[in-house]
């Protein structure tokens, strides 16, 4: 993993998501940056692809907090800014000052990094005797809300919230994450976040609350791998447990191939297991083509659920981006096999000076899922916003 200057001109490691658009035309939605010099084919790779898919939207300015003189060694979010519990408390720690001309998306991401830093920081120590400031400014995430109509599958609305925070009392490398997503495709790790974010068409998911723990195994330029253990649901807590290996077996100056395998165990499907490549092209400075592919297996199914879809990513002027994607999904056991195929385009735009994001989504595909059903062409739009906050959007 290569090491390159971040929206703010911060040194960072470059994780393989950050290539592998995360959050899919958040990817080219940035502006390009320049990273530092290549010193091999796998960074020279990677170099290109950031200048049209940077993972992250732009930061906001610095912030200023509230507490920041009285902190020794403070001065930002370093993260060696390590307070006795005595001298600090978290929400006085966590308080930014509002700058004058502070807008109303400004006031409420200002207000999620409060709560979700003052969060982070309590339950941080209640597993030792200090505060780790810095480790708790840099909580991250992002609100999502948005509502997609299809007419083979309706309407549907989704309100999205995702936070993750180190927990440095615990153990280097363990990390917390609470939000609300589509609890299948977390659950089995198949969020096909390295094509379009929205999840649009498959408009059958449900979304619930997550939460659990992560921890980061070592890894290199070519390999990354992390647990995740945690509880899905209220009112019914589910179990569940995830081992993610991400490996990168070749590249060159203008390709790079992604293999992906996700072991998974949950008290509704058992055991399972997710894999998948990615194969990316460089076609010029502002375009990009993927080919992604994952398929899932588990006790409980019946088949292989398998999705492929080929992607072409293109960076607009003024922030903005388009992609087009074609797409196949389906399940080897099902009562149709081939359960859609179609295309679908999206664009993404900044709006508010770049603190929010629009998407609008466009497809027609043709679904069927029973065979006393005819294939026909269904018409899909979506549209929705998206709220990033937080010193990062790696994940």
């Amino acid at each position: 993993m290569s090491t390159v200057r971040g929206p703010r001109g911060q040194s960072r490691l470059h994780p393989i998501a950050l290539l592998l658009a995360s959050c899919g035309l958040a990817a080219c939605a940035g502006n390009p940056q320049k990273p530092e010099g290549p010193a091999d084919p796998l960074s020279a790779a990677t170099a290109t692809i950031d200048k049209i898919a940077p993972a992250t939207a732009p930061l906001p300015p610095d912030r200023v907090f509230s507490s920041d003189p009285v902190l020794p060694g403070s001065g930002g979010t370093a993260p060696d800014v390590v307070v006795p519990k005595g001298e600090v408390k978290p929400r006085n720690a966590c308080d930014q000052e509002p700058p004058d001309d502070e807008v109303r998306v400004d006031h409420a991401r200002r207000r999620l990094e409060e709560m979700t830093c003052t969060t982070a920081m309590w339950i941080d120590g209640l597993f030792g005797d200090e505060y780790h400031v810095g480790a708790a400014r840099q909580a991250y995430g992002r609100l999502q809300v948005s509502h997609d109509w299809s007419e083979f599958y309706g309407n549907k609305t989704r309100v999205r919230f995702n936070v993750r925070a180190d927990f440095p009392n615990i153990k280097n490398g363990l990390s917390g994450f609470v939000g609300r997503d589509d609890s299948d495709a977390f659950l089995r790790d198949r969020g096909e976040r390295f094509g379009l974010r929205s999840q649009f068409p498959s408009l059958e998911g449900d979304d619930a609350w997550l939460a659990g723990l992560g921890y980061s195994l070592p890894g290199n330029r070519n390999f990354r791998s992390d647990f995740r253990v945690g509880v899905r649901g209220l009112t019914s807590p589910m179990l569940f447990v995830q081992n993610r290996i991400g490996y990168i077996p070749w590249s060159n100056d203008e390709h790079l191939l992604y293999l992906r395998a996700t072991p998974f165990w949950n008290t509704d499907d058992g055991f399972g297991f997710t894999s998948g490549f990615d194969l990316s092209k460089v076609l010029s400075d502002t375009r990009l083509l993927r080919w992604s592919n994952v398929a899932t297996i588990t006790q409980e199914s019946e088949g292989v659920d398998w999705y492929s879809g080929l992607i072409h990513y293109k960076s607009l002027q003024k922030r903005r981006a388009v992609a087009l994607e074609g797409f196949l999904r389906g399940s080897t056991e099902a009562e149709v096999p081939l359960k859609e195929y179609g295309v679908q385009t999206i664009l993404r735009h900044p709006i508010m000076h770049a603190r929010l994001w629009g998407e609008w989504v466009l497809g027609y595909t043709f679904p069927r899922e029973l065979r006393s059903q005819d294939r026909e062409g269904s018409l899909g739009i979506g549209f929705g916003l998206e709220l990033p906050f937080g010193e990062r959007y790696d994940d």
